[in-house]
């Protein structure tokens, strides 16, 4: 995906790096927008990785989470990802703006979609 990007040639920064509670060597408030797609699941990325996506916001900006909704009950995440959502929120550090389970997402399995907003 970073070949395709490249020859784009709209980029001027690429990345490869995993995402998880370690800090990145990246500027905080560095982006307007963070997504993970697909990034979370059984040993994919950390719960306490929002932790980074949100420093990794800029103020006013989204980060977006899809996943399969049958990760919220994974060991991993189950009790985990939720409650952390949860308690950003009530600290203040984002506004949930939106949590949707979506239809046939991956193999007829449903999906969900967070959004939130730094603030």
């Amino acid at each position: 995906m970073l070949e395709k990007a490249r020859a784009k040639n709209v980029y001027e920064k690429f990345i490869n790096e995993f995402i998880s509670e370690e800090q990145l060597q990246i500027d905080a408030d560095t982006y307007d927008i963070v997504v993970s797609s697909g990034g979370m699941g059984q040993g994919h990325i950390p719960a306490g990785a929002l932790l980074e996506m949100l420093r990794l916001t800029r103020k006013g900006g989204y980060i977006i989470l899809s996943m399969r909704e049958e990760y919220l009950r994974d060991p991993e995440y189950d009790g985990v990802l939720e409650v952390l959502i949860e308690s950003m929120e009530k600290k203040g550090k984002w506004i949930i703006i939106k949590k949707s389970v979506i239809p046939n997402y991956y193999v007829e399995k449903e999906g969900i979609v967070f959004v939130f907003k730094k603030t």
